[in-house]
């Protein structure tokens, strides 16, 4: 299928050997989005004296710190999945691009200092959350209506803030939302299809 569809031609390198073992291909990929999204709420921020975008997962703790006391929930997150989501980003941000990868191939090292510190910045990241909202678009809405400073999810969100009703929210991009690499992760599209 890939050589007759001539996938190879037009897929990156990385991608089809993130999707093959041994050589063999075992996905064909119908969607390529970028998950490691920051979605914000640029009123949110302002209020709360936040003046930078935060690019570290320390400058994201230390902004969900001042919107906490500005009274918003900090970080809007969704169910389970949109958690391990959110860790996703978390431990590409802690641990950097090269050791993310490494912790997908045979001897990684999921119990060293670094996955200690990953780990440690995910429980973090997480005491600032509300309540989880039943889904991602319910999270989402929470960042757009001002309710919330912040929630991590893919590219897709895009369509569901900016489209009109009965499939999104309306919504203005950057006035009413919107987006940056997740904390840490700038200059690296994490891919997910």
């Amino acid at each position: 299928l890939y050589d007759e569809l001539k996938l190879r031609e037009v897929l990156p390198q990385q991608l089809i050997d993130q999707i093959s073992v041994q050589g063999q291909i075992y996905s064909v990929p119908v969607n390529i989005h970028r998950s490691n999204v920051m979605w914000f709420n640029p009123a949110v921020l302002k209020e709360a004296g936040v003046t930078e975008v935060p690019k570290t997962i320390d400058e994201f703790v230390a902004a969900r710190e001042k919107v906490k006391k500005a009274g918003k929930i900090p970080l809007s997150i969704g169910s389970e999945w949109t958690m391990v989501h959110l860790l996703e980003s978390v431990l590409l941000g802690s641990l950097g691009t090269d050791a993310y990868n490494g912790l997908w191939t045979a001897g990684s090292d999921w119990s060293g200092p670094a996955m200690t510190k990953a780990l440690n910045d995910f429980k973090t990241i997480l005491s600032y959350a509300g309540d989880p909202a039943n889904d991602w678009q319910p999270a989402a809405k929470q960042v757009a209506d001002g309710e919330a400073a912040f929630t991590i999810m893919g590219d897709w969100a895009y369509g569901y803030f900016h489209n009109p009703p009965d499939g999104g929210l309306g919504k203005t991009s950057k006035t009413d939302f919107d987006w940056a690499p997740s904390p840490g992760t700038a200059g690296t599209f994490m891919w997910l299809s």
